[in-house]
């Protein structure tokens, strides 16, 4: 969003003069449409006599939507930028023990897997040992010759 200098002038595109003041083009352009003529002539350049189409808002202008839409430019002063700095400074210590919980978090979840297959392991050899022993049918032990197994 860079003004463009004509002569002692510095005019802005309808677009950007919206988006400083934080609304529509459209809005901008209704509040150009119901200007008087004396408004029209101090805040407006057409770029084009008589075409209404192209326009664009000279610095008193901005000035003009900035005091119609409430917008305040605040400078900024040592007092905010430090304010500023505390608050980041701030955030990145959260972020800083963020990912310390995050690391200790993954430990304890690797841990817990590891955990889970030895518990699996144990769990199949129980299952094992807990399994009764094949016997044979009951026909075959009485009609065997002893030698058979199965």
């Amino acid at each position: 969003m860079k003004p463009c200098k004509k002569g002692v002038f510095y005019i802005f595109t309808v677009a950007e003069v919206a988006e400083i003041c934080g609304v529509t083009s459209q809005s901008i352009n209704k509040r150009i449409k119901n200007m008087s003529a004396e408004q029209l002539e101090k805040y407006v350049v057409f770029l084009k006599p008589n075409e209404t189409k192209s326009k664009q808002v000279s610095k008193q202008g901005l000035l003009f939507f900035k005091s119609v839409y409430g917008v305040i430019d605040e400078p900024i002063t040592e007092d905010t930028a430090e304010k500023e700095n505390a608050v980041v400074s701030a955030l990145i210590e959260q972020l800083k023990q963020k990912d310390i919980q995050l690391a200790e978090q993954a430990k304890q979840i690797e841990m817990l897997m590891e955990q889970a297959k030895n518990y699996q392991v144990l769990l199949q050899g129980q299952q094992v040992l807990s399994l009764p022993e094949k016997k044979r049918p009951f026909f075959k032990r009485l009609f065997s010759r002893g030698d058979d197994e199965i």
